[in-house]
């Protein structure tokens, strides 16, 4: 699993060549962890539950 930290300073998410479409995924907003799976559609986004960004 790979875990996704926001970067305050660039206000920007990384980027990882070993992601996959459907791969879980945990990504840290204000120091709290969120698992989710990585998909893409005509962009890459991140879906937990019902909610997409």
């Amino acid at each position: 699993m790979v875990k996704l930290r926001f970067h305050r300073e660039t206000r920007s998410w990384p980027s990882y060549d070993s992601l996959h479409c459907g791969g879980p995924v945990l990504f840290e907003l204000e120091d709290i962890y969120f698992a989710a799976n990585l998909e893409i559609d005509i962009e890459w986004y991140v879906k937990f539950g019902k909610t997409k960004f």
